[in-house]
């Protein structure tokens, strides 16, 4: 089973990635979600009914044993999410673009690949 977090609570994610990773939970347990707006995170928590809720995504990163983490924000907010998935041995799953500003993709995969172990860097 495929174990999963959520960073971003928002519209998007609530509209498109809890619905559709929440369809697969035959093979995905979703375990934690993370939101800085404390009444979305309850939103989410309660229609999906995840066992852990953080305000903190460092805090989920370092307490759950994840495989995926959905990093779904503004771009503007995605690039420190996504490298501390990364320095966590977690695989960030963000949309496209992967940040606001030129050479962040690049960044990123950079971060990936220098990990110990090889990390995949999902960009939708």
């Amino acid at each position: 089973m495929l174990k999963a977090g959520f960073i971003g609570a928002g519209g998007r994610s609530q509209g498109a990635h809890y619905p559709s990773v929440n369809r697969r939970e035959d093979d995905v347990e979703m375990l934690g979600a993370c939101e800085l707006d404390e009444e979305k995170l309850a939103q989410v928590s309660q229609k999906y009914e995840f066992p852990n809720t953080f305000t903190d995504h460092r805090k989920m990163l370092d307490t759950l044993d994840l495989y995926v983490v959905y990093c779904v924000m503004n771009e503007k907010w995605i690039l420190q999410p996504a490298l501390d998935c990364l320095n966590a041995s977690k695989h960030p799953f963000i949309e496209k673009p992967p940040g606001a500003q030129q050479g962040l993709s690049t960044w990123l995969g950079a971060t990936a690949k220098n990990r110990c172990s090889p990390l995949p860097l999902v960009v939708s």
